[in-house]
């Protein structure tokens, strides 16, 4: 992805343990910075393993979820 813009009118969110032991946390990094759309969010969270949905402290990635779709759903509303 180095050198690559991506556009993207679809909102999104990178989740990624801040502690993870697989993939470091620049990866997230560089691809937040890869992108350019109207709604980004990016959440490191305070987790020690790489598989973050089905594993402990997956509330908070799944809390992280329904903010970002809660706070698009009240933008777009708005908007509209």
């Amino acid at each position: 992805m180095v050198g690559i813009k991506i556009y993207n009118t679809v909102p999104s969110l990178i989740v990624h343990a801040e502690n993870d032991r697989v993939v470091d946390c620049e990866s997230s990094r560089k691809i937040i910075s890869q992108l350019n759309c109207n709604h980004m969010t990016h959440k490191l969270l305070d987790i020690d393993h790489h598989v973050i949905v089905s594993n402990e402290g997956c509330d908070q990635v799944f809390n992280e979820v329904d903010q970002c779709i809660s706070q698009f759903d009240s933008e777009r509303d708005i908007a509209v």
